[in-house]
């Protein structure tokens, strides 16, 4: 099926990529959803099949490989009554962006490299993907730098029109459940927390203020225990990070993808202020 709109993934390896996306499936794909969401190949098909069961075990995704490419239809199962037909849309995922940003680092070949960024450059919106982990593993000055420097990389090979066209740019802060991370869950200025200050910059520089939005999300989210203390879902254990509880608990997983898709499509919005469910997931 040709797809009408088309979105991007975008950001560090590392940074929760592969498991945002899985969890992103794995909650649209829910028979009580409003969307219905089609693997559009047979790696992405077997590579799903495999992290989903990884989750339902309570264990996070293996990373996925260096130049794989995970491809998603999504398209709204929407009223029967509503007169606007909403569009379809393209979700690709490529796990390369750290060597992406930096040709040093040779992982990526440079049809890879050109192939990836001429999809970006044709998308109706991308989904940045921020990791506020990356200043405690790489140190601030660090994490600085590399953001400073993909983000510089990413404006100069996809330009954006701060002029309402395409794409828009939702930036989702990931990890958001962690409880160093958990009180800036309402800060609208984490992301320069995040990121840095030259990084920051470059994003007011190159997007208008209609262009972009920021999102605190976590794909596993946090629970109550039975004394009524609430956690994050996640646990340290011998083998590395696990999921506590197997219930899907995530927070605003899908809300930086809903907003995109009320910004390419108006009829999506007009649809949402019309029909849509109150939701504290989605802030269109």
């Amino acid at each position: 099926m040709v797809r009408e709109a088309k979105i991007g993934i975008w950001g560090p390896r590392e940074s929760g990529k592969t498991t945002f996306l899985v969890s992103l499936y794995l909650e649209m794909s829910q028979p009580n959803s409003d969307w219905h969401v089609t693997l559009e190949d047979n790696h992405t098909r077997e590579f799903m099949k495999t992290a989903t069961g990884f989750m339902d075990d309570g264990t996070f995704p293996a990373p996925t490989d260096i130049g794989q490419v995970l491809r998603l239809g999504i398209e709204h199962k929407r009223s029967a009554n509503f007169i606007h037909r909403l569009k379809t849309y393209d979700l690709q995922m490529l796990d390369a962006s750290g060597s992406l940003v930096d040709s040093r680092i040779g992982e990526i070949s440079p049809d890879i490299r050109q192939e990836y960024f001429a999809y970006l450059r044709e998308c109706n919106g991308i989904l940045m993907i921020i990791d506020p982990e990356s200043k405690y593993r790489n140190g601030p000055e660090l994490s600085s730098i590399m953001y400073h420097d993909l983000l510089e990389e990413f404006f100069a090979e996809v330009p954006i029109n701060n002029n309402g066209e395409k794409p828009y740019i939702a930036f989702c802060i990931t990890k958001m459940d962690l409880n160093k991370h958990w009180e800036n869950r309402n800060n609208p200025d984490y992301l320069d927390k995040v990121i840095g200050t030259s990084a920051s910059r470059l994003v007011y520089e190159r997007c208008g203020s209609e262009q972009f939005k920021v999102f605190p999300i976590s794909a596993v989210g946090r629970y109550l225990t039975p004394e009524g203390l609430e956690r994050p879902n996640v646990i340290e254990t011998m083998e590395g990070l696990k999921i506590a509880r197997n219930e899907r608990i995530s927070l605003n997983l899908k809300s930086g993808l809903l907003w995109l898709f009320g910004r390419i499509d108006k009829n999506t919005l007009l649809w949402f202020e019309r029909f849509g469910r109150k939701s504290t997931d989605a802030d269109l």
